[in-house]
């Protein structure tokens, strides 16, 4: 799957020097666009609270906290596709229409990559992938720490993504 990635340049040195990635999969007879703004608009109250902590613990490894004073609710009409704008606390990095949107995080402890993907083979599976690069110590320590979780929501945002 990340081989897919590897055919678009812009992302060939990101997933060359990544510290870690994982994939996460699911399904969607709509459009990437559709799947996506679905993905990133999730929000439950439970991944509400799950960012407050976050919340304590950059503060305790003295690291930035981005500012998000709503939770996006996209559609895929409004789903940011140019590269430098907002989705989210996320800004967007690359798009391939209907293919693949891309959207990064930097911070001074790590850069992260969230890459959504249609598979090439089968048209109706869709791949989210999480791409981490680590800057100092406090990388890996805080990643390790959100891991713990980091799976779990990635599992349930698919799910909202499948959801029409």
């Amino acid at each position: 799957m990340l081989s897919q990635l590897g055919k678009y340049p812009e992302l060939n040195n990101i997933l060359e020097t990544a510290d870690h990635s994982d994939t996460h999969s699911g399904q969607t007879e709509d459009t990437l666009e559709a799947f996506t703004s679905r993905v990133i608009s999730y929000a439950p109250f439970w991944i509400i609270v799950l960012f407050k902590v976050r919340g304590v613990l950059v503060k305790l490894l003295g690291l930035q906290q981005p500012e998000l004073k709503e939770i996006p609710n996209f559609s895929e009409d409004t789903l940011p596709i140019k590269p430098g704008t907002c989705a989210g606390f996320f800004e967007v990095f690359f798009y391939d229409k209907d293919q693949c949107w891309v959207s990064k995080i930097d911070d001074k402890h790590l850069s992260a990559y969230i890459a959504i993907y249609r598979d090439e083979q089968n048209k109706n599976k869709v791949h989210l992938t999480t791409i981490v690069k680590y800057h100092k110590w406090s990388g890996p320590v805080y990643f390790n720490i959100i891991r713990l979780f980091h799976h779990l929501v990635v599992y349930k945002m698919i799910k909202a993504g499948e959801k029409i």
